[in-house]
């Protein structure tokens, strides 16, 4: 009992020391954001291993369209999502944009916004 205490301890203390030794980027490592609605709706969100969503949501996974972007800003997906899994293996994405910096981000924000309206309105029309 004495020693599984003590091991216990010592594995508490490890954890610590490793903790301050690798600062707030060991627990940074394993958070994730989310900026908007990542429920149900629009919102992006950046992920533990530094790739970034944006787009639609529904019930907390990737539903509509969105694009993918890789830590380093160039776009690994965009189109179509379902239940989170991307729904065809080509890009909806022109083939002149690789990466995107916030100025692109914005803008693909705009687009995607206006293809939800655009969505919305046809439905509503075919319902009419």
């Amino acid at each position: 009992m004495v020693q599984f205490f003590l091991r216990s301890k010592l594995s508490i203390l490890v954890i610590l020391i490793t903790a301050l030794l690798l600062g707030g980027s060991y627990f940074y490592f394993f958070k994730e954001t989310c900026n908007g609605d990542c429920k149900n709706g629009f919102g992006s969100k950046i992920y533990w291993n530094g790739k970034k969503y944006v787009g639609q949501w529904k019930n907390g996974k990737e539903n509509g369209y969105g694009v993918l972007v890789a830590k380093d800003q160039k776009i690994l997906y965009s189109g179509k999502w379902q239940e989170g899994n991307q729904i065809s293996k080509e890009s909806d994405m022109p083939k002149k944009i690789t990466s995107l910096n916030d100025y692109n981000l914005n803008f693909f924000k705009t687009v995607i916004l206006y293809i939800i309206v655009l969505e919305r309105i046809q439905i509503n029309l075919k319902s009419n």
